[in-house]
């Protein structure tokens, strides 16, 4: 059994030296926090390990800000979060619930060295469909001789962004994404600041006369140690994970203006022009060209004809996406994807190929057994099924994964006269 003493003391010895505003900035939080909220469309507040807000809730409601209008309903709203941050940090895993007033809500744990320092809790979404086994916190409360169901009718009910389960679960784990990007990188930076701290420590013993200047080292360390957590925040809002190209300003621009394009396209629209589907897949593609340079080359071809056919994008993406992320993190050799889009016998054709590692079972066999977590497994194949029945349950559209001339394909096909 886990010593809570020892554990309680180590936490707090890691909270005396960091939290989130010495990591972040209460600046640079909240400006974190109203990007992710405004890409999103997602109230969100940040809260300390203890509960206590520290940033000004962003895009707040008017359905919310009305309900808690009433003193004991707005003790319920607060009650109501303090309950879905506990669950995330005990479990320290995301934590998607319903609040007493049926607005989706969510409690994202920010965690560093296993130590929970608080979390990004928002929703106040309108779901038409959550799941039947969604926790509900405190359905039951009653407010005097009104129920909640009776108060709640009398508020602005439209007033809320109405957003699907899965809409909502998708926009949570892209903050989710960037969140761990960033706390990725702070991890690496402490290290390095550990590690920079020893060296000093040992030429502090060994060289007595230059004690004076490794103090200086010491503190110009701590200086860029700052300095590279402002630039980190900054960039990682657009999750960035090459610190490299921070020495070039205008590639910085070009990532930033590329990875905004992506994230905002592919979260507020459904359906888009051919064109405009492969200008946002070369957008992303140009984040991986910059996070992995000469290791990684794209082509994409598109027949003209029919450029301006509307089709429901976003399988297309995620293939994408899949096939670059896993043969460019578990392999490392020269990487090259052909995007292609053609018609034939009154179809539309998108053919996705590579030299990597494949979505096939045969590839994802593979992957489980030699690179993936049983989680991260998990994680992908289910993604991939989910998507893979979408498409087959749609009349028009048919999807197959190949292997062809030592080449992996992803070959989708849509009706032109539907």
């Amino acid at each position: 059994m886990e010593n809570t003493s020892n554990h309680s003391n180590s936490s707090q010895d890691i909270r005396d030296g960091i939290d989130l505003l010495s990591i972040f900035g209460k600046e640079k939080l909240e400006h974190i926090q109203k990007l992710i909220s405004d890409v999103t469309g997602i109230a969100f507040v940040a809260i300390d390990y203890k509960g206590e807000p520290l940033t000004k809730m962003t895009n707040f409601t008017k359905h919310c800000a009305s309900i808690r209008k009433n003193p004991i309903c707005k003790r319920i709203c607060e009650l109501s979060d303090a309950s879905g941050a506990i669950r995330a940090a005990v479990t320290k895993k995301t934590s998607i619930y319903l609040c007493p007033f049926d607005m989706l809500e969510v409690a994202i744990p920010i965690i560093i060295d296993d130590t929970y320092l608080g979390a990004l809790v928002g929703g106040q979404i309108d779901c038409p469909n959550p799941p039947d086994d969604i926790l509900k916190i405190e359905e039951k409360w009653i407010l005097g001789n009104e129920k909640i169901e009776d108060l709640e009718s009398k508020k602005e009910l439209s007033s809320g962004k109405v957003l699907k389960y899965q809409e909502f679960v998708n926009s949570v784990k892209l903050v989710e994404f960037i969140i761990t990007e960033i706390i990725s990188k702070e991890i690496q930076i402490r290290n390095m600041e550990k590690s920079y701290k020893n060296n000093i420590s040992i030429l502090e013993k060994d060289i007595s006369l230059l004690e004076k200047s490794n103090k200086n080292l010491e503190e110009r360390l701590h200086v860029l140690g700052n300095n590279i957590n402002k630039y980190i925040i900054n960039d990682l809002l657009e999750i960035l994970s090459n610190l490299s190209i921070l020495a070039d300003k205008n590639l910085m621009n070009f990532y930033i203006d590329n990875l905004v394009f992506f994230a905002i396209n592919f979260l507020n629209k459904k359906i888009l022009p051919i064109d405009k589907v492969t200008n946002l897949i070369k957008s992303y593609l140009e984040i991986k060209k910059i996070q992995y340079s000469d290791r990684f080359t794209y082509n994409i071809s598109v027949d003209q004809t029919i450029s301006n056919f509307i089709i429901s994008y976003r399988p297309i993406i995620i293939y994408t996406v899949l096939m670059a992320n896993i043969s460019l993190k578990y392999l490392d050799e020269a990487y090259h994807m052909d995007l292609n889009i053609s018609s034939k016998e009154n179809k539309i054709i998108i053919k996705i190929s590579d030299n990597g590692i494949g979505l096939g079972e045969k590839s994802m066999g593979i992957l489980k057994k030699t690179y993936m977590t049983e989680y991260e497994f998990i994680e992908i194949s289910s993604y991939l099924a989910y998507i893979k029945h979408t498409i087959e349950d749609s009349k028009d559209k048919e999807v197959r994964i190949i292997k062809e001339n030592n080449k992996n394909q992803v070959l989708i096909k849509y009706e032109i006269g539907d």
